[in-house]
């Protein structure tokens, strides 16, 4: 469960690991979501930003402002829908982007990812025992966000499940106390006609 496409994907997308921001200082950032309508793989484009106070532009090769918008609304630009709510920079400067499709970077976010259980191999409880993660980079404390993240999503898919779970047998059981009820109905009327008769 842990290791599924999806809850790695939610991570990329989430964390925004495939958007990349060019020449940005360390303590500059620029709030940008970026998806696109094709469900293409292999969807990659480098863009190039211009930034104000008010608001940003959307830039062509030779820097001419395609569209501009202010931050927190959206830019459709082909197959892009852009947002960027805010930017906080030293200078007021163009920045390239560069975005990918979430799902091209899939095989690579996995083999940085290192799942391993606990458990023994006699075990009973091997579905449930403790797991260990590892994620391979450079970057500490990205790999701590990383790694963070993807447990709360598994923490809280797992609660999901268990609930789904909980909920099923309750209902389960209030059918069946439903169901006895009626037999213990059906049975003290059969005994009282029984005694009549």
């Amino acid at each position: 469960l842990y290791e599924s496409r999806t809850n790695y994907l939610k991570v990329i997308k989430d964390l925004k690991l495939n958007i990349k921001i060019n020449n940005l200082d360390d303590n500059e950032s620029v709030d940008i979501n970026i998806t696109s309508d094709k469900n293409d793989p292999v969807v990659s484009k480098k863009l190039r930003f211009s930034f104000s106070e008010s608001g940003y532009s959307l830039l062509d090769e030779d820097s001419n402002e395609i569209q501009y918008s202010k931050y927190g609304q959206q830019i459709r630009f082909n197959d892009l829908i852009i947002s960027i709510k805010s930017a906080s920079l030293n200078e007021y400067r163009p920045l390239e982007i560069h975005f990918m499709n979430p799902q091209s970077m899939y095989s690579s976010f996995k083999s940085k990812m290192n799942v391993g259980s606990l458990s023994t191999r006699n075990s009973y409880f091997r579905d449930d025992s403790l797991i260990t993660i590892n994620y391979v980079t450079d970057d500490i404390d990205l790999g701590k966000e990383i790694i963070n993240y993807a447990n709360s999503i598994f923490l809280n898919q797992r609660i999901s499940d268990e609930n789904e779970k909980s909920r099923k047998a309750i209902s389960f059981i209030d059918k069946n106390i439903k169901s006895i009820e009626e037999s213990v109905e059906t049975s003290k009327l059969k005994l009282k006609q029984f005694r009549e008769d």
